[in-house]
This record gives C-alpha cells, structure tokens and sequence, in this order.
C-alpha cells in the first residue's frame, strides 16, 4: 500500500496525532533536507526535558503535580535497539551474524508495527563502511555483515538506531565495539597516561553546610581509563580529615559535614603526579537525598532539610523509563525515611527527585533495581555432556516466569570458547536494556553488576548510580525552555521525498511529480502535485532489494492533469525544472559513545586469527573467498571487435537476468555510429537505434510499428526481462536503455503468446548515467536487506563429507520462539574439539530481557 503527500506537513498530520502536530515540523534546505534538532545534550529526552513540564504542562486545567509530568512524559514514546551477535571475537573473511531488535524504550516490548532500523558497518577510521536497511517484524530482523579475508584489522564499530531515535541525544544509540584481529601485528599501542582528572558527585546533587553528606568520586587517567587511587581529605590549610581510596572502576566515598567558610580538597598522587582537587562549594541552605541499596529486597530513602527549610509541602517522585512509580507528599518538618519494597517497582534505574514547595528540582539521585518477580528462569538442557566431531547436539530451552511458562524471542550461538568467554564482560541484552541504554557514557566491565545478586553487587552498581544523574544545569535550561520537536517521525516503510525547483535556481515551484519503479516485483506509477514549495513526498515503500526509481516532474497544469487518465500517462520531464531527492542528514561518528570491546589473552587471539585465516583460505564454508567464478574471465586476446561487443551485451544480460538468444539483431545504444543523437523519448530512441522501426503518430500519442509503415506489426516492449505496463514505458528515460534486441518468431514467444515482434530493452549499471535529462531524475534506492541463512551442515544427510570443517561458531538461530515456553534445536558438531560456550539471550512476551550460558564440550 501506498501513502502520497503533498508536502511533509502533510505527511506529518497523518503519522502524528492530531493534538501533536503542531508541534512537528520539517525544516527544508534546497542543498539537502537537513534536520534541524535543539535538543538537550546531556541526558535522555525524558531525563533533558523532565522539567520542562512545569513550563509548558502546569497550567493544564484541574492537573495535579504528578498528573501533569505524567502528561509530559506520556506524551513521547522511546525506542531502544539492540543487536546481538554469535561470538565476541572475529578474523577478517569471517561473517559477523546478528539479531537485531527493537523495543518499547519504557516497556520492553516489541511494537505492533513493521519499524525500520538502519545497522552502520564502521570502520578502524570512523568511516561507514556499510549501512543495512532493516524492515522488523516482531521487533526483530535478522542481519549478517561479511567480511573480506583483505579487510582491515582493528577496532570496527556496529552502530544501529531508529531515524526516530534521532530526535535524542546521540549518546544513547547502540553502538559498541567489534574487533578484527590480526595475527601478525601486535595489538594497538596504548599511549602512555600523562595526567589524571578527579571528579567529585555529592549524593542527592550538593553540598549543604552543617550536614555530613555521602560524596562519590571517580579517577580518570587522559586515556579516559579508570584508574585507582588512594588519598585524603584535607580542608584548606590542609589537615588530614580521613584517608580515602577508589573501590571499584575508579569510583570511592566518602562522608563530609562541610562547615561554614571552609574549603576542602583530595590530595593524591598518580603515576608520579601529586595533585589536590577542590571539592565543590556548599550551598548555604538546602535539603539532602540519601538512599541506600544494598540491601536485595528492599531500597531505603532519607530525605532531610536543614533548619532554614522543611520538608512539608516537598514532594518526591521515582520514575523508571518515564513511567511514574512513587509519588509521596511529604509531611515531616526536617527528616523522612522511606522503604520501597524492591518487588513493587520495575527493574532498571529509579530515578528519584525532589522538589520543593514551589515545584522546582532541589536533589535528584539514581538508584537501580532488581525486581525478583522480573527474572526469566532460562533452562538450557543438552541431550549428553560430551560429543565426538561431527554428532549431532540436541538443546532443550525452557523459559519460566514464576515458575510458569512465558513466551519469549531469543537468539541461541554455541562458538568454540578458546577464550573462556563465560567469565568476559560483554554487552547482553539483559544489561543493555536495563542499565547502559539508559544512562550516557560507557559503563566498563557492565556484566560485573548482573554476574550475581547479593550485597557486594548491590554496592558496586550503587557506586555507579552515585556518579551518574544529577544534570542542574541542563535542567535550568530546559525550565526556560520549550519542547523540542520531533523532527524524525517513527518509520515503518520506505519514503522518498524531494523538491522541485526552476532550473539552475533554489526557487521552488508547483509541479506536477510521477514517480516509476522499475522492479519486476513491484511495477509502480504514482502521481501528486506540489505546493509552491516544491516539496513532494511518496511514502509507503517496501523494496525487498536496490531498486531503480525514476522521478520526473513539469510545472502544474491542472488542465493537463484532468485529462490524464490510469495507464495512460505521458512522460512528464521538463526542461524548466530541476528534481532533487532530500534525506536525512547522515549520522556523524562519535567514537566517544558505545561500549568498549576489551582485548584478553592477546596471544590466544592471535593464534586464533591465524587458524581461521588458514581454514578460510583452505576450506572457505561458503566457497565465495578462495574460489573463481571462471565465467567472469573474460581473455580477449584473439578476438575480434565483434566478438568482444557480443561478450559485452551477454555480460550485461546475465547481470539483468535476461536471457541470451544468438544470433539475434542486438543493437548497443552507445555505439559509436549513434553518437551526437540526443533522443528526447525512448521511442525516438528505438527508432535510431533499430532498423525497420517507424514512429507514427497514433491519436496524439506515440506507436512503433516494426516492418512497413503500412504493414508493421507493434512491437511488444519488454524491459529488463520483465513485460511492464504502457505507463513505465512512456517514461523510461532513454539515456538508461544499454542493449536493445529484435526476437521474432519463437523467441519472441518466450514473452507472448502471439505472434508479435518483442523489443527486449536492457537497462545499464546503476552509476552509468552521463546525460541529465531536464525534469528528471534517476536513483537507485536502497531496499531492505534480506539476510542470509546461516550454514549449518546436516551430517546425516551430507554425501560429500571429506570436506574438513572448521567451523568456530557450530550453531546460530536469531529468533528461537518458546512457545508454551519450550524450544527445541539441533545441530552438528564440527572437526574442532574443545570448549564450546552455549549462549542464549532473549525478551519476553512481557518486555523482560534474560541471558543464559552453559558450557558443551567436543572430544
């Protein structure tokens, strides 16, 4: 199904709610369609624009506090995406096989749409390598990335997102880090660190005088590294007030009562460097948030002012993903407690904050949860303990929630495990969508906080907690400010926009726009007309694969639009007029964002690298690296020029998929003896180009007639191998056409039934285009990918087993359903013995992510 607007305004009533649109809008620039976007840099759209609500919602009649922030954060949705992949390490000329994902950025849970989510290839230099179009269903699409045995070694990049998710800040896309390694070169050098920064994070916000207050730091070399360190805390004529040290990534507490007039600083050293660092200024008169987590059933919160306040008229309120948890009007003049049962609340960050009698942010702090009633039982059954080379594995999956079944989508990989992957810290699922997609910056070692659930976890996510959130600044800026707008509508087809301008110039004019895809699956002619700005927007698009679209356009006639009827349109390029297609402005690197790929036991990658180099280039599983395709040698010594410019049009015909007769008429547009013709119709260019064809005038319409002008026959047009309407032909740009050929006869019966003449045109390469043709415009538009099947060998049925196979990952399924929360697979071992890590990561039907591992082993 199609969608055609006549403009973006229109395009954007129709995909936001009504209320919303004016709030929508698409800013044009004729040197491309730039998305303009004021959005608030440090922190996510509801973190950023939390406040902003008392501005612009408070007023709403008969709201309450509460009602209107959870108006305010209702009135946006968030996306997250994920991609997982089948192992954490890679060697040039393997394939990268993933599961891509999108979900609900509040709930978890898949939308019920088609969404579009575009996967970036980044290389070691920051440039994109390649860019995957993705259309989801059931939140997930399957996605491999092939890499060539010549490809660079190094630190590559996989970043994916929504153009929705663009209206954010950046730094809360999925991006990580995936290496290609070498066995020859040494790993990256690492410079030496020069310089170390500390950074000082009161809890709750501040520093009150006279009211001792936890204070968290965290040590950074200039690598950005964290780094441990050991001091003490001195005022300003530097008396010691107590030792202090680093616990954990860099981070450490500790307790501070400031006193009025005082200064305090950290004295420490670091490789060398001594150096005291300032803490931040008390504020004279404030309120204090303390709360504690360590404690696996319940979160404990402390709320306390100082004599010149009160807590009564205070209210605090929790959050998790911009669902509201917790509100609570305080009523005690100067200290209240709270205990929140852990079970009660989401699992994720709690984002608490309170605000004073008047509405405004006075103490924020984050706290993350686990909820024991959100925990997904994954069972992984293997059908024996140990396996020979190339027997069959049989796996059993059970997924329980509270001890009842649940449906889940999870993707299963069991890869040769040389590097005891089981203990790495990689990116899952689990603690993407709960902890690191949620909060900005890189978060080191993420899997320490899920490896287990007790007290010492507890504490080392809480040290975390206490360095991240409090964002006074951006907040004030947000209260004095408006609502961003959503510039990037959610996307669940393919939409080509573009402008019409006055040759040669910026102006913008009305015009009459078609548009022609030229696909064997999908013949399409579509018509709108602009408004003086020129903007059209053809929206609904599912290209299965590149596709070739032709856009042409003349100013607007509304006479001539009435008489045109379906299938009868004539070409419509003009001379007076430019087409230009607008996108998106592309994504810029941010090499400071995504998650760090660690390298452990070099020398084992090493050696790694070198055995699948050898295996790829002796036994290549799909052939495509270390095989020649004979066919595409073309050897040209003694042939003569005929033969050569029938091997050029033969070459052509097998890329289009059109079938080759010899001994046919086969005429080559760009032959020499058709140069200085400039055909302003494919019809006059068939005419030129093949003899015994006339052009007759047929009722103010075009006809072609082959043979005598008063005996001829019409000739069937066929393009590309495929039959297409009268409405394609009449505008198929003629600069396009690279082969035209006459079949007659039986041949020409390989396309119709009668005994017509068949004019079988064949189209260039895309980028072959010299010639502009005034009013027209031709683009290759990028479809969605269509992923190839991973190749698993089934031994009981493989006749030609002397092969050897070498496979390091056995086993790779991007969407395993358990329904009625079981799952069966199966698979074959390979020649390679060993430690094999079985690893299963998944979301259930209710939004809760889950990870699972266990260790199989081949004899």
């Amino acid at each position: 199904m199609f969608s055609v607007f006549s403009s973006p305004e229109a395009a954007m009533r129709q995909i936001f709610p009504e209320e919303q649109k004016e709030k929508r809008r698409w800013r044009r620039d004729f040197r491309g369609l730039h998305y303009y976007s004021h959005l608030f840099t440090s922190m996510k759209f509801f973190l950023a624009l939390f406040l902003a609500v008392f501005t612009t919602l408070s007023p709403l009649c008969g709201q309450s506090f509460a009602d209107s922030l959870s108006t305010f954060l209702n009135s946006f949705r968030t996306e997250k995406v994920y991609v997982g992949h089948d192992k954490p390490y890679y060697a040039p000329g393997e394939t990268i096989w993933c599961s891509v994902r999108l979900v609900d950025g509040t709930t978890h849970q898949v939308y019920d749409a088609t969404p579009l989510v575009y996967v970036d290839w980044i290389d070691p230099e920051g440039k994109v390598e390649k860019t995957f179009t993705l259309q989801l269903k059931d939140g997930f699409a399957p996605l491999d990335i092939s890499t060539p045995t010549t490809a660079k070694t190094g630190t590559y990049r996989l970043r994916a997102y929504s153009q929705y998710q663009r209206n954010f800040d950046e730094a809360y896309l999925f991006q990580k880090e995936i290496r290609l390694l070498d066995f020859v070169d040494a790993p990256d050098s690492i410079p030496t660190a020069e310089s170390f920064t500390v950074k000082f994070y009161p809890e709750g916000g501040h520093l009150v005088k006279e009211m001792e207050s936890t204070v968290a730091f965290k040590a950074r070399n200039n690598r950005g590294e964290n780094i441990s360190l050991r001091g003490m805390l001195i005022d300003a004529s530097g008396k010691k007030l107590s030792d202090v040290l680093t616990l954990n990534e860099g981070i450490g507490i500790f307790k501070l009562r400031p006193e009025a007039g005082k200064t305090y600083f950290l004295r420490t050293e670091y490789e060398g460097v001594k150096e005291d660092f300032q803490l931040p200024a008390a504020l004279e008169s404030g309120f204090l948030l303390h709360a504690s987590a360590r404690s696996s059933e319940t979160i404990s919160v402390t709320l306390r002012a100082d004599d010149k306040n009160t807590l009564i008229g205070t209210t605090l309120i929790a959050q998790v993903r911009g669902k509201i948890v917790l509100q609570v009007a305080l009523e005690d003049e100067s200290v209240q407690l709270l205990s929140i049962p852990r079970k009660e609340v989401p699992s994720g960050i709690i984002h608490f904050t309170l605000f004073d009698a008047q509405q405004r942010p006075v103490c924020e702090r984050l706290v993350f949860n686990k909820n024991p009633n959100e925990r997904v039982t994954l069972g992984i059954e293997k059908d024996k303990e140990e396996y020979k080379p190339r027997e069959e594995v049989v796996l059993n999956l059970s997924t329980l929630l509270e001890g009842q079944a649940v449906l889940a989508s999870a993707s299963i990989t069991v890869f040769d495990d040389a590097l005891n992957s089981e203990e790495a810290n990689e990116l899952t699922v689990e603690n993407y969508l709960l902890l690191q997609s949620d909060l900005p910056g890189r978060i080191n070692n993420i899997q320490q906080y899920f490896a287990e659930d007790n007290t010492r976890t507890n504490t080392l996510i809480d040290l975390l907690m206490l360095t991240h959130g409090w964002r006074k600044f951006t907040w004030q800026d947000a209260l004095a400010g408006q609502l961003p707008d959503l510039l990037f509508p959610p996307e669940e087809h393919l939409t080509i926009a573009g402008k019409i301008t006055r040759q040669e110039r910026e102006e913008g004019v009305k015009a009459d726009v078609q548009l022609q895809v030229l696909s064997l699956d999908d013949l399409t002619s579509l018509e709108v007309s602009t408004e003086e700005d020129g903007i059209f927007v053809f929206k609904g698009f599912d290209f299965a694969d590149t596709t070739n679209v032709m856009l042409q356009a003349s100013t607007h006639n509304e006479r001539v639009m009435n008489k045109r009827e379906e299938g009868e349109t004539g070409r419509t390029g003009s001379r007076f007029v430019d087409v230009r297609v607008i996108t998106p402005d592309s994504l810029p690197f941010n090499d400071a964002i995504g998650y760090q790929s660690a390298i452990h036991r070099p020398q084992t990658l090493k050696a790694y690298a070198y055995e699948m180099a050898t295996s790829l280039r002796e036994n290549a599983v799909d052939g495509s690296e270390w095989s020649v395709d004979l066919e595409t040698i073309t050897v040209t010594t003694g042939r003569n020029k005929a033969e050569i410019r029938e091997q050029k049009i033969k070459d052509r015909m097998k890329e289009k998929g059109v079938f080759y007769f010899g001994g046919t008429q086969k005429f080559m547009a760009d032959d020499p003896q058709f140069d200085g013709y400039r055909d302003a119709s494919i019809y006059e260019l068939i005419k030129t180009v093949v003899p015994r064809i006339h052009l007759v005038p047929d009722g103010g319409r075009p006809r072609l007639l082959y043979g005598s002008i008063t005996a001829g026959v019409e000739p069937l047009i066929v393009v590309d191998g495929s039959v297409v309407p009268l409405s394609v032909v009449n505008n198929l740009n003629p600069n396009d056409v690279a082969v035209i050929e006459v079949l007659e006869g039986l041949l020409a019966q390989h396309y119709s039934n009668d005994d017509a003449v068949v004019l079988s045109l064949v189209t260039k390469r895309d980028g072959e285009i010299e010639i502009a043709n005034p009013g027209m415009l031709n683009i290759v538009h990028p479809g969605y990918y269509q992923a190839r099947a991973f190749y698993a060998p089934d031994y009981y049925e493989l006749t030609d087993a002397s092969r050897p196979d070498k496979r390091s990952t056995l086993y790779w399924n991007p969407n395993v359903k358990t329904a009625d929360g079981r799952a069966r697979c199966s698979f074959f071992t390979g020649d390679r013995t060993g430690n094999y890590l079985i690893r299963v990561e998944g979301i259930s039907v209710d939004g809760i992510p889950f990870v699972g591992k266990r260790l199989m082993r081949v004899e």
